[in-house]
């Protein structure tokens, strides 16, 4: 340890959101910059060919959800909680750190429409929002890094093509229209 951080590989273990780092600063204090809210990013996908009004193939196309995250900048690491606990409430209410809507979203989704024959894509998608920060440990070194989460989820279905389709229906085609 040198100065209050800990030098070296970083230490953790296995959690259920993959490898957890070991906390090595207690945060006092956090200020954030102001959110930064980024383009639509779809995170599941399935396509369905339909033929003679049933479901011919049904394939996962895309299954990566978003969840919140901490990117750090400068020594010592604390965890979510302890930034999100300390961000001003009103910067905090712009976004999730949970899991975004994910495969069971699209399940859901898909149940509601009643697909023609043709290519269909059902998804789910998100805008990613970063929140830059400082931070303050309780040994008085300071730290930054980014915070990383979610906001306005949209789960659909969109027909390849559908002129009608929504900017994250208009990715999902893009990306998972062609076999």
């Amino acid at each position: 340890m040198v100065g209050g951080v800990t030098t070296g590989a970083p230490s953790g273990s296995w959690g259920p959101n993959g490898f957890e780092l070991t906390p090595t600063c207690a945060l006092t204090s956090v200020q954030a910059a102001t959110p930064v809210v980024h383009g639509r990013r779809v995170t599941t996908a399935q396509r369905v060919v339909m033929t003679n009004g049933r479901i011919e193939s049904d394939v996962t196309v895309a299954g990566d959800t978003e969840r919140g995250r901490v990117t750090w900048t400068a020594a010592g690491i604390g965890t979510i909680a302890d930034v999100l606990r300390l961000l001003a409430p009103e910067v905090a209410a712009r976004f999730s750190t949970d899991r975004s809507p994910g495969e069971d979203a699209v399940a859901v989704v898909r149940t509601r429409h009643r697909l023609a024959d043709g290519i269909h894509v059902a998804y789910a998608a998100v805008r990613t929002v970063t929140v830059d920060f400082t931070g303050t440990c309780s040994d008085g070194t300071t730290t930054s890094g980014t915070l990383i989460g979610w906001t306005d989820p949209e789960s659909d279905v969109v027909g390849c093509p559908d002129p009608q389709a929504t900017e994250s229906g208009r990715l999902a085609q893009e990306r998972y229209c062609r076999a």
